[in-house]
């Protein structure tokens, strides 16, 4: 895998438009999946995404994307509303970074 711990290059991008150094979400639907892409230098070890409540999602480097990229499932029962997706990055000297964006979960 491909990545960096360093905050700076850790380029989070699950599939939407950039606005101010973040990626802006629309709404994700419970029972769904979000398609998670994070760029970040090739010294990373580790790429994971994280919501609370919800089991984290391993980020792998993708060739044909040329990027980081993971599934995170989106499970039926959770509550409807705002959650952070945290997407962390833990590179060869354990140094850890991460790049955090809000989602909104709808039926």
């Amino acid at each position: 895998a491909r990545g960096a711990a360093d905050e700076d290059e850790l380029g989070l991008s699950p599939r939407r438009d950039r606005a101010d150094g973040l990626d802006r979400l629309r709404d994700e639907h419970r029972g769904g999946t979000l398609e998670i892409r994070a760029s970040a230098s090739a010294s990373t070890r580790t790429l994971t995404a994280q919501i609370d409540g919800i089991a984290p999602a391993t980020l792998r480097w993708n060739p044909r994307a040329q990027t980081n990229t993971g599934v995170l499932a989106i499970p039926s029962d959770l509550p409807i509303g705002r959650y952070t997706l945290s997407v962390t990055a833990e590179d060869i000297a354990h140094n850890l970074g991460s790049q955090e964006v809000s989602i909104d979960v709808v039926p």
